[in-house]
C-alpha cells in the first residue's frame, strides 16, 4: 500500500513541474491602431520561439521586443528539477474594431509542441480628446533644463502632441564597420498641470540591430521648442558599426508610459505605448584590401616611440604604438611590427579606451632586448586603415628607430650545443725534486672492469639528453620565428585557461564570444579583429571543417551577438550552457586542424 502510494506521489509531482505554457494580455480591451503587448510564459528545460500566427484584424510582430529567462528548482519526493522559465513580449497593433481573436499560439518544449489558450479582444475606437492650453505663457519646471519665456501658441493639443517618439540615424548609407549615429529621442512637453512619464519599473531597451557590433554612448538632457511649444528632450544615442554587407535593418524603438493633464473637463490620463518606425541602412562591402590592411575603419592617428633612444646589452627598451581615432575598437589591427636583427620582440601587452564620445584609443607596448652591444635599429612601422569619407585606404607610418645599445657589465658569452671548448692546461707545482715518496706494501695489480649496464648508460644517456637538448632548442627557435605554427599549438591551451574565468567576467556573454572568436582566429592565423559568427563560419568552411561542426560554432557566437546587439545580458544558466558547448567545439576543431595539418582525413 505504501509503495503504491509512493508511486502515486512521484507521478503526481512530476506532472506538477511538467512544461507549462500561457498567453495574456494587459488589457482584452484595446484602441484601434494603438500597440499592445501580448506576452507568452513558457517553462521547461529545452524551450523553443513560439510561432506567432497570422490574425485577421491583427497584426503581430514574428519577433519578441521584450524577453526575460530565469530558473527555478522543483523539490518534491521525486528528487528535484531544474526549469527554466522564459517570457517573450510581442507587440501587436489592432486594424479593426470589433471582436478579435488570438488563436492558440504554439510552443515547441522538451521536444513536444504544446499550445495557449485563445484570447479574446474588443477592438474600441480610442477617443482623443483636446487639452487647452492651460497655462499660456508659463512651463513646468524641468530638473536640469532651463526655463524659457517663449509663448505658447493659442491652440489646443492633442495627447500625440504631449509625447512622442523618434529614431534617427546620421546617414542612410555606410561602408562596412563605419560607425553610425542611432539617436533615440523622448519628446516631453513642458507646462504646467501637464505631466508625462514612463512605466514604473521599465527599463530603457535598444532596438534590435542584427548584424550591427553596438557601443551605447551617453544619454543627453535638453530643451527644445517644437511647434512653439517647448519640450524636454531625453536622447539615447548609440554607436553601431555594421558587420556584413547589404541591407540592415534597426528594429522599432518601443516606449510606454502615461500622462496626465487638468483640461476644462477635469483631469485626464493617457496610456501611451509607442514605437518608431524600423530603419533600413544601406552598408557598402570595402574595396579591395591590400595585405597590410589591419581591419580598422574611420579616421585615425598613428603615433609610435621608443621609451628611450640608449640601452643596455640584455636589458629591455619600450616601443609604444598609439592609434587615436573614432571605429570600431574591437576592429582595429595591430600594425605589423617586423623582426629586429640583433634582438628579442617579446608578445605585445594591448589596452584599449574610450577618452571621448565615440572616440577611442588603443595602446600596444612591446619589450625589445637588445642581444648585441652597438646599434640597433627598429625598422618602420606601418598603420593601414580604411576612411570612409575619402573612400580609400590610408597609411600612416613612424620611423625607423635607432638605439644605442652599451655593452654589458656582465659577461655575455655563451655555450652552445656543440660548441668545442679547449680545456684549460692544468698547471703543476714541484714541491720539492729530491723528496719521493718510499712505498713499503705494493698490492697487486689487477686490471679495473666496470660493469657493462654501466658502461652502455655511461654512453647512451649523453646521446639521450644531447637529442632533447637539440629538439628543444629547435622547437624554441621554431616558435620564435614562426607565428603562425606558435599561434596554432597554443590556441587550445589559452582557450581553455580563458574559459575558467569567463563566468566571473564583467560581461560573460561577452568574454565567451572573444575567447572562441579568437581560438578559431590563432587556429588558421586570421586576424580576430572585427570577426563575427557570419565571418567565422565562412572561415571555417572554406577550410573544410563538418558542417554540424560549423553549425555548432555559428549558434555559440550568434547567441552572444544578439546579447551585445540588445545592450543586454545572458543569463547565467546561459552562459553556462554555451560553455559547456562550446569547449567540445574547440577540441573538435583543433583535433580537426591537427589531422589536416598531417594529410589525414578529417
Amino acid at each position: 500500500m505504501r509503495t503504491g502510494l509512493f508511486f502515486v506521489l512521484c507521478a503526481f509531482s512530476a506532472w506538477c513541474v511538467h512544461a507549462q505554457v500561457s498567453a495574456r494580455v494587459d488589457t482584452t480591451t484595446v484602441p484601434v491602431n494603438t500597440p499592445f503587448l501580448i506576452t507568452v510564459e513558457v517553462s521547461g528545460k529545452d524551450i523553443q520561439d513560439p510561432i506567432m500566427p497570422d490574425v485577421d484584424g491583427l497584426d503581430i510582430e514574428k519577433q519578441p521586443s521584450q524577453t526575460s529567462s530565469r530558473t527555478e528548482v522543483s523539490i518534491n519526493v521525486s528528487g528535484s528539477q531544474v526549469l527554466r522559465i522564459r517570457e517573450l513580449g510581442y507587440i501587436a497593433k489592432a486594424t479593426r474594431t470589433g471582436r478579435v481573436q488570438v488563436p492558440p499560439i504554439a510552443v515547441k518544449v522538451d521536444g513536444t509542441t504544446h499550445s495557449t489558450k485563445s484570447i479574446l479582444l474588443n477592438v474600441v475606437d480610442e477617443p482623443k480628446p483636446k487639452i487647452p492650453n492651460p497655462a499660456r505663457g508659463r512651463t513646468a519646471p524641468s530638473a536640469g533644463v532651463p526655463h524659457s519665456a517663449t509663448p505658447q501658441p493659442d491652440t489646443e493639443l492633442s495627447w500625440e502632441d504631449v509625447a512622442f517618439i523618434t529614431s534617427t540615424i546620421d546617414k542612410p548609407e555606410v561602408y562596412q564597420g563605419e560607425p553610425v549615429v542611432l539617436r533615440l529621442q523622448l519628446w516631453r512637453i513642458l507646462l504646467d498641470g501637464v505631466s508625462v512619464g514612463s512605466v514604473r519599473g521599465a527599463d530603457l531597451r535598444y532596438p534590435d540591430a542584427e548584424g550591427f557590433y553596438a557601443s551605447a554612448l551617453e544619454p543627453e538632457v535638453r530643451r527644445e521648442e517644437r511647434n512653439g511649444w517647448p519640450y524636454e528632450v531625453s536622447e539615447y544615442r548609440q554607436l553601431l558599426f555594421p558587420t556584413s554587407t547589404g541591407e540592415l535593418t534597426i528594429g522599432s524603438w518601443h516606449w510606454q508610459g502615461a500622462a496626465r493633464a487638468y483640461t476644462r473637463f477635469g483631469p485626464q490620463r493617457h496610456d501611451y505605448t509607442l514605437e518608431t518606425v524600423p530603419i533600413t541602412v544601406n552598408v557598402l562591402p570595402l574595396p579591395q584590401r591590400p595585405p597590410e590592411f589591419s581591419g580598422a575603419v574611420g579616421q585615425f592617428q598613428f603615433e609610435a616611440k621608443m621609451g628611450r633612444n640608449d640601452a643596455v646589452q640584455g636589458v629591455p627598451v619600450s616601443l609604444d604604438l598609439k592609434i587615436t581615432g573614432q571605429g570600431n575598437p574591437d576592429a582595429i589591427g595591430d600594425p605589423q611590427v617586423v623582426k629586429v636583427d640583433g634582438a628579442y620582440v617579446s608578445d605585445p601587452e594591448k589596452e584599449t579606451r574610450v577618452i571621448g564620445e565615440g572616440t577611442v584609443e588603443k595602446v600596444i607596448t612591446y619589450a625589445i632586448t637588445p642581444l648585441e652591444a652597438g646599434s640597433m635599429t627598429v625598422p618602420e612601422i606601418a598603420f593601414c586603415y580604411f576612411d570612409p569619407v575619402s573612400g580609400t585606404y590610408e597609411t600612416q607610418k613612424c620611423g625607423p628607430f635607432t638605439v644605442t645599445v652599451m655593452a654589458s657589465a656582465e659577461s655575455n658569452r655563451r655555450v652552445l650545443v656543440g660548441d668545442s671548448v679547449p680545456a684549460p692546461e692544468a698547471d703543476v707545482e714541484v714541491i720539492g725534486e729530491d723528496i719521493l715518496p718510499v712505498l713499503t706494501d705494493v698490492p697487486a695489480l689487477r686490471p679495473h672492469r666496470s660493469s657493462v649496464p654501466a658502461n652502455i648508460a655511461f654512453g647512451i644517456i649523453p646521446v639521450i639528453v644531447y637529442g632533447m637538448l637539440a629538439l628543444w632548442v629547435q622547437r624554441k627557435h621554431r616558435f620564435e620565428q614562426d607565428p603562425a605554427y606558435a599561434r596554432e599549438y597554443h590556441a587550445l591551451a589559452r582557450g581553455r585557461q580563458r574559459f575558467k574565468a569567463i563566468e566571473r567576467a564583467p560581461d560573460p556573454g561577452e568574454a565567451l564570444f572573444r575567447t572562441l572568436v579568437d581560438f578559431v582566429a590563432d587556429k588558421f592565423n586570421v586576424s580576430n579583429a572585427g570577426m563575427t559568427s557570419a565571418d567565422a563560419g565562412r572561415l571555417l568552411e572554406s577550410n573544410g571543417v563538418d558542417d554540424s561542426l560549423i553549425q555548432t560554432v555559428v549558434r555559440i557566437l550568434r547567441a552572444c551577438e544578439r546579447a551585445r546587439y540588445a545592450s543586454g545580458s545572458i543569463s547565467p544558466a546561459e552562459v553556462r550552457a554555451l560553455t559547456e558547448a562550446a569547449l567540445p567545439a574547440m577540441e573538435k576543431l583543433n583535433a580537426f586542424k591537427r589531422c589536416s595539418s598531417k594529410g589525414g582525413t578529417p
